[in-house]
């Protein structure tokens, strides 16, 4: 029984935490889903106008391994709690974030529809 109590905790207690921090500007936009959220290396990869909703900062407990696509996963589905469409990582997709990264949820009104349409496939 101990046993099993460990094993549940080993696999439960380790995870990334994330904290958004909305901007001052923000406008309340309805939840996307993960899968809809386009990352961008820098802001000028994003090639059109944008509103910045939030910044996302990410922190992991010092005994859980790390990996970038994890950052990915848990910072798309805050991004998409806040209505974001993307997310400008400050560093290359692929790469861990630094603390001098700062990550931000944005929202471009011009993949309303692509971000609809996701959503929809993914949700059955």
């Amino acid at each position: 029984m101990a046993m099993r109590a460990s094993a549940a905790l080993l696999t439960t207690g380790c995870y990334l935490h994330t904290y958004v921090k909305p901007r001052p500007t923000y406008m309340s936009h309805a939840p996307t889903c993960p899968e809809a959220v386009t990352l961008y290396p820098t802001a000028a990869d994003v090639g059109r106008s944008y509103e910045t909703l939030a910044e996302i900062s990410i922190w992991a407990p010092g005994d859980l391994v790390v990996n970038a696509e994890m950052e990915e996963v848990a910072q798309r589905k805050r991004a998409a709690s806040v209505g974001a469409t993307g997310l400008i990582l400050g560093h290359q997709i692929g790469q861990l974030q630094s603390l001098d990264d700062k990550t931000l949820a944005i929202y471009v009104a011009a993949d309303t529809s692509r971000v609809r349409s996701v959503c929809a496939s993914t949700r059955g």
